[in-house]
């Protein structure tokens, strides 16, 4: 059994929150997605095959984190970088509408995650990448 490196806890640990999430916010939508924006506004069955297929890609996202951490290098440091991305995405779409008036939770705990999460992606990503390159 191979050693986890400390990129692979990371998206074991992202896996982990991200699978959870879309499958309680696919099985509970409106107590999930309620909580974060104000649901009212569209019609029911178009905003529970919205939130459905949001929860979809949760769990989607979460399995390719797993799938990640148990690639090798290179192709694990492929799939953290998508996931900077990914949370550099999230965090700056955070920061941009934490201020509309439909967003009813408070989405500045989400943006300190996803800029934790950049951070120990950056940060161990280029940690792998160094050793590898440093080997023998």
């Amino acid at each position: 059994m191979r050693k986890a490196t400390g990129l692979a806890v990371v998206l074991y640990v992202d896996f982990f929150i991200t699978f959870c999430f879309g499958v309680a916010s696919w099985l509970y939508p409106q107590a999930t997605y309620g909580t974060i924006v104000l649901l009212e506004e569209a019609g029911p069955s178009l905003v529970l095959s919205l939130l459905s297929t949001l929860s979809l890609l949760y769990v989607l996202v979460g399995l390719c984190c797993l799938a990640g951490a148990r690639m090798p290098y290179p192709y694990n440091t492929w799939i953290a970088l998508v996931m900077i991305v990914r949370h550099l995405w999230a965090g700056i779409a955070g920061i941009r509408g934490a201020e509309n008036e439909w967003v009813i939770g408070n989405p500045w705990q989400d943006v300190v995650i996803h800029s934790l999460f950049v951070l120990f992606y950056v940060f161990l990503t280029a940690r792998v990448i160094r050793r590898e390159y440093e080997a023998p």
